[in-house]
């Protein structure tokens, strides 16, 4: 099993998952954006380190970013229609 220690990984790489900002509160989405952040990280050193990655380390990094953002939104799907049904139901009844 990895361990992946929060504080070995870079600012930006924290930032680019935008790893504070978690409306939901929910522990889930907390672990998916750390996980993707540890791999941003791995794929900065990557790019840094190994002659001719950058761009494919660019890439990769982009296209994780992506599959975070998807990531957390089927995380909080179920959050997200509880909400909905939630607030529809209180402009039902004004």
């Amino acid at each position: 099993m990895i361990t992946i220690n929060p504080d070995e990984i870079s600012a930006e790489a924290k930032e680019l998952v935008r790893l504070t900002f978690n409306p939901s509160g929910s522990s889930t989405v907390d672990r998916l954006k750390i996980l993707a952040a540890a791999l941003i990280h791995e794929y900065q050193q990557i790019g840094l380190t190994v002659p001719g990655a950058a761009r494919s380390a660019a890439t990769a990094i982009t296209n994780l970013q992506t599959a975070s953002m998807w990531g957390v939104l089927a995380a909080t799907t179920q959050v997200a229609a509880v909400e909905s049904k939630r607030d529809y139901g209180k402009e039902a009844a004004s």
